[in-house]
């Protein structure tokens, strides 16, 4: 699998079934073989099969989900958006 990063997300009002539905429909591509897909606010990313079509890859990159161009690339693994997110405990200030 690879790892792409598109450029909409919850800001936008998307949800998983959205990417999943648009990038079947679209690409062609059977739900069972897009893998992880990680929402953020302004972008997400879905792991795509390694090897993808020519013509599958070339329909995404004029998918729209949402009303928005989804602009398709690899992820460059940017570690703010490494598909989980950490949270800190924050300690009661006593006072």
């Amino acid at each position: 699998m690879v790892r792409y990063r598109i450029d909409v997300g919850r800001d936008h009002g998307v949800q998983v079934k959205d990417i999943v539905g648009a990038i079947a429909n679209e690409a062609g591509i059977e739900s069972r073989f897009i893998g992880r897909i990680g929402l953020y606010d302004e972008s997400s990313t879905v792991e795509l099969p390694a090897g993808m079509p020519r013509e599958a890859e070339n329909a995404l990159k004029r998918v729209r989900v949402r009303g928005v161009p989804i602009n398709l690339r690899p992820d460059e693994g940017n570690p703010r958006f490494d598909g989980e997110r950490s949270f800190k405990k924050r300690k009661s200030g006593g006072g």
